[in-house]
C-alpha cells in the first residue's frame, strides 16, 4: 500500500470552505472541525487578526501527492499573508481500504498527468504536532506554559469525554466537556515545551496532563517567524532603535 499522510489545514472561520476546495481537486475527503487560536491579544494585533474563531480541516493524502496538496494550499489560502493560515502533513501507519481505494481511483483519473508546482514548504527545519487534553476551561495553562517554552500558539478544539465517566446537571447526564490544544513546534523545542505544559498543569489542578507528540512530515504556511510583542520590543532597544 501506498505510504499515505494525514494533512491537516487551520484557517480563519469560514474559510474552510475555500481550503476544501483544494482537497477535493486531489480526490481528497475532509472533515471540519470547528477551533479557535491561543495567542494573546497583543499578538493578533501584531498579526493583524481580528477573528479568533479556526476552521480545522483533516484529510487524507498519498505521500507523493501531499506536496502539491500543500502548494495548492498555500496558494489559494495566501499562507505568506499574515493569518493565511497554516497547513501540514502527518505520517500514518494505516489507513481503511475505503479511504485507500478512493485514493487509488482519483489517481487513475488524472490518466497519469503530474501537476508541476511550486513545493513553498519549511524543509530547513523539522516540527512536531504537540496535542495536549486538558479539562475544559483549563486551556489558558497549556497556552502560558507552552509560550514560555518557546511556542508562539496553537488551536483549541472543544471535545467531550466518552470514557464513561458522567456528571448530572438538574437530574440530566452531561458528558464532561474536555479542550484539545495543538500546536505545531520546532522539534528542538518539543521536549522542553512538553515538560512545561505536563509541569504546569500538575501545579495548578494537581492532575497529570496527557500530552503526545506526533512527527510532522511537510509543513505550509510557517514562512516567517513572528516574534512576540515584548521580543520585539527587546530587539529594538539593543538596536538602538
Amino acid at each position: 500500500m501506498s505510504k499515505m499522510n494525514l494533512i491537516v489545514t487551520i484557517v480563519s472561520r469560514g474559510k474552510g470552505a475555500d481550503a476544501g476546495e483544494v482537497y477535493h481537486d486531489y480526490h481528497i475527503l475532509s472533515t471540519v472541525l470547528r477551533g479557535h487560536g491561543t495567542a494573546s491579544s497583543a499578538m493578533m494585533d501584531l498579526l493583524g487578526l481580528d477573528e479568533p474563531e479556526k476552521d480545522i480541516l483533516l484529510g487524507v493524502s498519498l505521500s507523493r501527492v501531499t506536496p502539491l496538496v500543500l502548494a495548492g494550499l498555500s496558494a489559494k489560502m495566501n499562507f505568506l499573508r499574515p493569518g493565511g493560515g497554516i497547513a501540514f502533513a502527518v505520517p500514518l501507519s494505516g489507513v481503511s481500504r475505503a479511504i485507500s481505494d478512493h485514493l487509488s481511483t482519483g489517481e487513475n483519473e488524472e490518466n497519469g498527468e503530474s501537476r508541476e508546482e511550486e513545493y513553498p514548504m519549511n524543509e530547513e527545519k523539522s516540527y512536531d504536532l504537540i496535542i495536549a487534553e486538558v479539562d475544559s476551561g483549563a486551556t489558558d495553562i497549556v497556552v502560558k506554559a507552552a509560550t514560555e517554552a518557546g511556542v508562539h500558539g496553537g488551536t483549541v478544539a472543544k471535545t467531550r469525554d466518552i470514557s464513561g465517566e458522567e456528571k448530572k446537571i438538574f437530574g440530566i447526564t452531561v458528558q464532561p466537556e474536555k479542550e484539545i490544544v495543538l500546536m505545531l513546534v520546532p522539534s528542538e523545542i518539543r521536549n522542553d515545551a512538553m515538560k512545561a505544559i505536563c509541569s504546569a498543569v500538575l501545579a495548578e489542578t494537581g492532575e497529570h496532563a496527557q500530552v503526545f507528540s506526533l512527527p510532522v512530515s511537510a509543513v505550509a504556511g510557517l514562512k516567517k517567524t513572528v516574534p512576540a510583542p515584548d521580543a520585539e520590543k527587546e530587539t529594538a532597544e539593543e538596536q538602538g532603535e
